[in-house]
């Protein structure tokens, strides 16, 4: 992404789903996401990815 890119998409944005979350990811779009073990996992979003 470019500059004017990551500042028009800032971190930590809440969404109201997952679908709303990844409204423009791109195919080989890389994703980081945080969560401990099993407990803080994004399920939803991992199932929207997939």
């Amino acid at each position: 992404m470019t500059a004017p890119e990551l500042a028009a998409h800032p971190q930590g944005k809440l969404f109201e789903s997952a679908q709303a979350a990844l409204f423009d990811l791109r195919d080989g779009a890389k994703i980081a996401v945080g969560g401990f073990g099993l407990v803080g996992n994004p399920e939803a979003l991992i199932e929207a990815v997939a």
